[in-house]
């Protein structure tokens, strides 16, 4: 997991394209996330995020992977090619 400091919080992404500013969350199943007693976090992250420039991108577990891989490389465009 990559780590970025922003507002004296360590902000992990589960992948971050720096150049492009974007930011993957994969987040665990939602209801497990309700049953938590310890709060996600999930707005403030994303609002540091943003604040900060990026574009935040969350995906939860339970989500198709084909979908989701389509989902991110839409947002990259061709920038994410490589090849």
């Amino acid at each position: 997991m990559a780590g970025y400091e922003l507002e004296d919080l360590l902000v992990k992404a589960d992948f971050g394209a720096t150049r492009l500013g974007v930011a993957v969350l994969c987040e665990a199943n939602a209801a497990a996330t309700r049953r938590s007693s310890k709060p996600s976090g999930q707005p403030k992250t994303t609002a540091l995020l943003e604040a900060a420039g990026w574009s935040v991108l969350r995906f939860w577990e339970h989500e198709d992977p084909d979908d989701v891989a389509a989902r991110i490389v839409a947002v990259l465009g061709d920038d994410a090619g490589g090849r």
